[in-house]
């Protein structure tokens, strides 16, 4: 299809609103402006000592969470009759622990996921989380915009 271009008109085309005349009431405010949330860090209670009980059949926890680069205590409890090696894979860590007695060692590790258990004996694993300390997220700051304020004229008024 063509199309045909319409002849120019000298006859001008009539406005299709009619402007309103200018005023110098002052003009309410449209809306106030709601304050800003700070967003809110998820708290997650980790210790800073940890015992970690092994028996003949069961290691206990199972799995915890410690914090990345912090000094946590371990305190190994040897619940049986045989001496046991303790272990931590990933972080060449490795505790012998006497029938019967407790020991403690000093733990600190980046972040990451590790297994730990007792040296042979497949059924006594656990896991250990490495977490990221928490960052407390800050707002950016913000300038007060009036609500009440008048609008101005427009100039020439």
């Amino acid at each position: 299809p063509t199309s045909t271009p319409l002849p120019p008109t000298s006859t001008p085309l009539p406005p299709t609103s009619t402007p309103l005349p200018p005023t110098s009431t002052p003009l309410p405010p449209t809306a106030t402006p709601l304050p800003t949330a700070t967003p809110t860090p998820v708290v997650i209670e980790v210790p800073t000592e940890v015992t970690i009980e092994f028996r003949d059949d069961a290691i206990n926890p199972e799995e915890f969470i410690i914090l990345e680069n912090t000094d946590t205590e371990f305190t190994l409890a040897n619940l049986t009759l045989d001496d046991k090696t303790f272990f931590i894979d990933g972080l060449d860590i490795t505790q012998e622990g006497p029938a019967g007695e407790t020991v403690a060692i000093t733990v600190n590790a980046p972040i990451g996921e590790y297994g730990y258990g007792i040296v042979d004996e497949d059924e006594l694993r656990g896991t250990l989380r490495v977490i990221e300390r928490a960052v407390t997220p800050t707002a950016a700051p913000t300038t007060p915009v009036p609500t009440s304020a008048p609008i101005p004229p427009p100039p020439g008024e």
